[in-house]
Formats: C-alpha cells, structure tokens, sequence
C-alpha cells in the first residue's frame, strides 16, 4: 500500500512539471493586459517595484519598457546550482505600447533591442 502511494505521488508530481510552461501562462497573462488601462496596471504591486522608463514611439505612442527581474538560470534540482548558460537565463524586460489620449496599452511585446530573454519571462508564484 505504501509502494502505490509513493507511485501515485510520483505520477501526480510528473505531471505538474511536464504540463506547465510557465513561459506560456506569461504571454497569456500580458495578452490579457491589452485594452486596460496603463494607470491600473502601474497600480499593481508586481510593476511598481519595478524599474521603467517611458519613451515616444514613431506613431506617437507612449512606449513603457520594464525591467521586470533577472534570471540567473534554472537547477535541475532545488539543492542544485544555478545554470548560468541555461535557455532560461538572463534578463525579463518587457514593454507596453500605449494610446497617449486614452491610456490604454494597444499592443506589448519582449524588450529584446534592449537585451531581454523571453525564456526568462515565467509565472513563478
């Protein structure tokens, strides 16, 4: 009986680590931000710890480019090492395209001209 629950255990856990892609749960989470507004989104605790500036774009929107966090790499196992070369390493910067009149992001994407990784963008918590 202690064997199946052990095995159980196992199955259960195995499937938690193969079925997430906390990199897919990120995109989703900042394709839902199109169409707020951006003072909501300044508001949240996750984004005013963070570093950003504002710039203007061609078509005269303002563009906010975040530093969210950095990433020194993943361990195979919690009590293992950081790996500085892994995919998931480096920096998340993202940025939010919005309408000077309305305030409302448009559009978002990955700072990568500014040295983002998007691999390093994950729901972690």
């Amino acid at each position: 009986m202690k064997y199946i629950f052990y095995i159980l255990v196992a199955i259960f856990l195995n499937g938690c680590i193969v079925n997430s892609d906390p990199h897919q749960s990120f995109i989703k989470g900042k394709e839902k931000k199109i169409g707020k507004n951006i003072n909501t989104i300044l508001k949240m605790s996750y984004y005013k710890t963070s570093k950003y500036h504002i710039e203007i774009d061609k078509d005269k929107n303002k563009v906010y480019h975040f530093f969210l966090y950095e990433n020194q790499g993943s361990r195979p196992f919690p009590f293992f090492p950081r790996d500085p070369n892994s995919e998931d390493a480096g920096k998340c910067m993202i940025y939010y395209v919005v309408d000077p009149t309305t305030n409302i992001i448009i559009d978002w994407g990955f700072d990568i001209k500014n040295g983002a990784n998007p691999k390093t963008c994950a729901v972690t918590g």
